[in-house]
């Protein structure tokens, strides 16, 4: 197993340094792509909502899986309903994006906040 971790301030540059460091991880394609996509939408969530204090961002893959974990010390949060077709939201769209397309998916807010999600590999580099 690989393990990666990184520390950013809550900021809107964070979203494009925890791009380009998942971009960096020698991984196939599609799942570079999917993981990249889902990291951007975590990472502005807590840009948005633990402005100024720090993110963390930690990654695992192994031979089957992918793990991702973003904390922050954003309140803790419940996850909201999923949209409804043709629902036009200004935001919010995130959580559902790690919902459609991570095999699991949790909110943990025993300290600080963390969203956590796991890709299967072999699902993912189809």
């Amino acid at each position: 197993m690989r393990a990666f971790q990184w520390n950013f301030v809550a900021e809107p540059q964070a979203v494009q340094a925890a791009r380009h460091r998942v971009d960096e991880l020698e991984l196939e394609g599609a799942a570079r792509r999917l993981l990249t996509l889902l990291v951007s939408e975590l990472v502005t969530n807590s840009v948005r909502h633990a402005a100024g204090s720090s993110i963390g961002l930690a990654v695992e893959i192994d031979d089957g899986m992918a793990r991702v974990e973003v904390i922050d010390a954003g309140a803790g949060f419940a996850p909201p309903p999923a949209p409804r077709p043709g629902e036009q939201r200004p935001s919010g769209w995130g959580l559902y994006l790690v919902e459609r397309f991570a095999d699991r998916w949790g909110v943990s807010a025993d300290g600080p906040t963390c969203v956590w999600f796991e890709i299967d590999r072999d699902r993912s580099a189809a």
